[in-house]
């Protein structure tokens, strides 16, 4: 499955201060299902990208 969801940082997390800015997050989930329960599950995303982009702005100059 493909997804993403959006919103705003605006409350302590991700390590960092609310910092008010625009967030993305996308990413693809793979689970294996046998017998019709979840077995096995695998994700990718974006985060390392989400959680940089907060980093300059949290310890941006005010």
């Amino acid at each position: 499955m493909r997804w993403s969801v959006s919103g705003i940082h605006a409350g302590d997390g991700l390590g960092f201060k609310a910092t008010q800015q625009k967030i993305l997050l996308e990413g693809m989930t793979w689970i294996r299902v046998r017998d019709g329960k979840m077995m096995e599950g695998w994700q990718s995303s974006n985060i390392s990208d989400v959680i940089r982009k907060l980093a300059v702005h949290a310890n941006a100059p005010s």
